[in-house]
């Protein structure tokens, strides 16, 4: 059992590191070859980052989709199906 400080600042830790973002919602994806940039919504606020290819745009178990960027980071949409419809659109042609 940790104490209340030991877990608030292991709790921080590890949500800056190791774990995916969650993708809720595609703005714009800019440029028709590689690499793409992608201008998102996450679980975290809105961001954008570099695909280097389509090889780093995974779908993976069923509905779930992944996305590495140019810096390693992962980012996960937990069902591309609950997306809204633009950010459907734009996906589309990546899975």
């Amino acid at each position: 059992m940790l104490a209340p400080q030991q877990r608030q600042f292991l709790e921080e830790e590890l949500s800056r590191r190791h774990f995916c973002r969650l993708l809720t919602k595609l703005h714009a994806i800019e440029g028709l070859t590689d690499p793409t940039t992608w201008d998102v919504e996450t679980d975290r606020g809105r961001t954008k980052f570099q695909v280097k290819n389509e090889e780093d745009i995974r779908r993976v178990a069923g509905c779930r989709v992944l996305l590495v960027d140019t810096h390693g980071i992962r980012y996960l949409i937990p069902d591309y199906r609950k997306l809204d419809a633009g950010s459907r659109r734009l996906l589309e042609r990546y899975i």
